[in-house]
């Protein structure tokens, strides 16, 4: 898969630089238009909120939904996908992170983890035996 990095605006009109698939198509440039993406469907949402500490990561939720819907069921294409997701997020955080910089970081850290050991998740979304 191959990915390159996209700059999308934040809400004080700074770039963000993430990293995505070269086939993504962006439904907006600014960050915080984003809908809701992350949390796996209207239960899950409650579980996994588009926000840390009140700063909207969707877009990086966004990305990591659309490399997992066209990656290979491959536990490296999983595991980049999960690292790409991270790095996106730890990206948002970096430029408006704001005094709750390492709060919001930790909650990044948290959020791979969970994402990087469901694998078997991962796996049955795919189809795969």
């Amino acid at each position: 898969m191959e990915t390159i990095a996209h700059a999308l605006i934040d809400r004080n009109g700074k770039a963000v630089l993430l990293i995505a698939p070269d086939t993504i198509e962006w439904p907006t440039i600014y960050t915080d238009e984003f809908g809701t993406c992350c949390g796996p469907g209207e239960f899950g949402d409650k579980f996994v909120p588009d926000t840390m500490w009140g700063l909207k990561v969707s877009a990086a939720c966004y990305v990591h939904d659309f490399m997992w819907s066209v990656c290979e069921p491959t536990w490296s294409e999983f595991h980049y996908s999960n690292s790409v997701f991270l790095h996106n997020l730890l990206s948002i955080i970096e430029v408006n992170g704001g005094f709750l910089k390492y709060l919001r970081s930790y909650r990044a850290v948290t959020y791979y983890m969970a994402v990087d050991t469901a694998f078997k998740v991962f796996w049955a979304n795919k189809g795969a035996n």
